[in-house]
């Protein structure tokens, strides 16, 4: 058993080193891209959580001579890795930095640090390199070599509740993310009309901010190309917060396919979001028909997307609803999605719901 989780490690760990070229390559290029470098930065810190897990499995099933030595090995390998990716950490946060700077309305505005969460395996009392370490790392006696075990479980019960902690801040890290939904709250919104008129109308406002006075847009009311990027705004973004493994892979092509990039045959367009792929390329249907958005079940937009659907159709059920939604969007699990959804609604069931049940009747009189 020992064995096949070192080796899992060893799988690991070439991912991670893959992953460290890759942003090599990218770093000596003249045109740094932010978006992968983020992406390369969630996938090795995701790596690492998976490697910190497989590091005390393994320590639990190595035996009393091997543990000194098992312990020093992991916890040069996490420094190191550590140390790159607080590198790969810096370098994202100078190029955000300077994005805002440059874009900044404001010249004496101060530059916008973004704050990361921070990893327990540089806090972890293992891979601090202090004299203490070295002398309880290299036991003189069995005594020494017992209290050193104790130690070690302990610590390793302090990092079980940090990694708890970590976990819950990376099951939640679509509020930390950079995006329009951190503008613009979309759980506010009961309708798609309403919420891509505000996105528009806030789109509008950052394209005049960059614009001379001359060139800036000061029509009363949006244009149906400005509908159509709010509506690309909100696509790119729940993608991106929803679809990070399939994003990660569409973009470095260095990682395992997921299971929805094969079945769908995922790919991105000239836009960077995500379409499916599929055998009617030569119809003589549009492009989104032929290539349909992916949306994800849980985002609060793909349920707006799906009730202004359903309101355009005239309430006509769920076949109805899928069959104009597959137009244009592609959501996995459909017809389960949607009639959970209109399962709901209020019109649907005034109309489809039983009528009033007849009063009882009267006794009857006396004979």
């Amino acid at each position: 058993m020992e064995s096949k989780l070192k080796a899992v490690r060893r799988g690991h760990r070439g991912q991670v080193t893959k992953l460290f070229k890759k942003f090599d390559e990218i770093e000596n290029n003249s045109d740094l891209d932010k978006d992968d470098v983020k992406l390369i930065s969630d996938a090795i810190e995701q790596k690492q959580r998976t490697i910190v897990d497989l590091n005390e499995k393994i320590l639990d099933l190595t035996s009393d001579e091997d543990v000194a030595e098992e312990i020093q090995e992991s916890d040069e390998y996490m420094f190191n890795l550590e140390s790159k990716l607080r590198k790969i950490r810096k370098i994202y946060s100078d190029s955000i930095s300077q994005n805002v700077a440059s874009t900044s309305l404001d010249p004496n505005a101060n530059s916008f640090m973004p704050s990361y969460p921070t990893n327990s395996s540089l806090t972890n009392a293992n891979v601090i390199r202090s004299n203490e370490t070295e002398i309880n790392v290299q036991p003189t006696n069995f005594d020494n070599f017992r209290s050193m075990q104790n130690t070690h479980r302990d610590l390793q019960s302090t990092n079980n509740f940090t990694d708890i902690e970590e976990s819950s801040t990376a099951d939640n890290a679509i509020d930390n993310q950079q995006g329009i939904h951190q503008i613009v709250q979309i759980t506010r919104y009961s309708t798609l009309s309403k919420l891509l008129r505000i996105t528009a109308y806030l789109l509008r406002f950052i394209r005049n901010c960059r614009s001379p006075i001359l060139q800036r847009n000061k029509a009363k009311y949006v244009s149906r190309e400005e509908l159509q990027d709010a509506t690309e705004c909100w696509i790119l973004n729940c993608q991106r917060t929803s679809f990070k493994d399939e994003m990660l892979y569409l973009k470095l092509k260095d990682t395992k396919p997921t299971v929805l990039v094969r079945q769908l045959r995922l790919y991105l367009n000239n836009k960077d979001a995500i379409c499916c792929g599929g055998r009617i390329h030569n119809a003589p249907v549009c492009e989104n028909t032929k290539f349909p958005y992916l949306l994800p079940r849980s985002h609060p937009f793909t349920k707006l997307v799906v009730l202004d659907i359903h309101k355009y159709m005239k309430h006509s059920g769920v076949l109805s609803t899928v069959t104009q939604i597959r137009q244009t969007y592609w959501i996995p699990r459909i017809r389960q999605y949607v009639r959970g959804i209109l399962r709901n609604c209020v019109i649907c069931r005034k109309i489809n719901s039983k009528p009033y049940t007849a009063p009882d009747p009267p006794l009857l009189p006396k004979v």
